[in-house]
């Protein structure tokens, strides 16, 4: 018995100490550059660069909005999600003025990358339909990128809709 409880001490401790182990330098440098790549993703956002922008997704790019469905359109909503982060910058844009975005989060694991940010403007035209509000809103955001061969090749968002309707007093919640 005190054999076995041996090995299996052995075991554990052989386990731990791999799991305790750095990573490989090649390994770090990966997880880098993914974190790199989703910095400058979100750069491009926040500058509305549309050049940039279209060199950083891979082909065949896919986006996927998971949560409640958004305030404004319903489940349907999800379908109408234009995987063209140029066209979403510039609605950004074009909504709100005086932008800018905080990465609170950003956490790398094999090929994905988790980000949790903030984005902040001034309601300075159309969102979601509603009129401009002069309002200052904040968008809280936690999207999960997978990288493909240094590109996005997926993003999975989670997106504070409610939260931002209810800043430009679009939804009254009592």
């Amino acid at each position: 018995m005190s054999t076995r409880l041996a090995a299996l001490a052995l075991c554990l401790s052989l386990g731990l100490a791999l799991l305790a182990a750095p990573l490989p330098a090649r390994a770090q440098d990966d997880l880098q550059a993914n974190k790199d790549l989703v910095r400058r993703f979100y750069r491009a956002i926040l500058t509305n660069d549309q050049e940039t922008l279209p060199r950083l997704f891979a082909q065949g790019y896919q986006v996927e909005e998971v949560g409640p469905p958004s305030a404004m359109g319903g489940a349907s909503s999800r379908s109408q999600i234009s995987p063209d982060f140029r066209v979403r910058a510039s609605h950004l844009h074009q909504a709100f003025g005086s932008l800018s975005l905080s990465i609170s989060d950003l956490i790398a694991e094999g090929d994905q990358v988790v980000a949790r940010v903030t984005i902040t403007g001034v309601h300075r035209g159309e969102f979601m339909g509603v009129v401009a509000t002069g309002r200052r809103v904040s968008l809280n955001a936690m999207v999960i990128f997978q990288i493909k061969d240094g590109r996005i090749a997926k993003t999975t968002e989670l997106l504070d809709m409610l939260g931002a309707m209810r800043q430009i007093g679009y939804i009254k919640l009592d």
